[in-house]
């Protein structure tokens, strides 16, 4: 993988009212089989794009891609791996 992940705690930290983000407790739900929603950044702004997490060694975790890029089609591609941890995770769906 060829793009830099945002952090969306730091984010958060910046924007809390327009920005939110899953409570930690929420978080440490994370598991293979979850999907979670990153963000990757791009020249002009960031593509947010669904993961399913494979492995998990405590904040650190890799998944597969689940999306089909579209600003970023030249660097990701769908089903590729992608390593984060949990301080990129924007998202979760249940």
């Amino acid at each position: 993988m060829n793009t830099t992940l945002i952090d969306g705690c730091k984010r958060n930290l910046e924007n809390p009212d327009s920005f939110p983000i899953p409570e930690p407790e929420a978080k440490e739900l994370i598991r293979p089989g979850s999907y979670v929603k990153l963000m990757f950044a791009t020249t002009a702004c960031a593509e947010r794009m669904w993961v399913l997490t494979t492995a998990r060694n405590g904040a650190k975790l890799k998944g597969t891609l689940s999306n089909e890029p579209f600003l970023l089609s030249d660097d990701l591609a769908l089903g590729d791996q992608v390593a984060f941890t949990l301080d990129n995770v924007i998202d979760i769906q249940d």
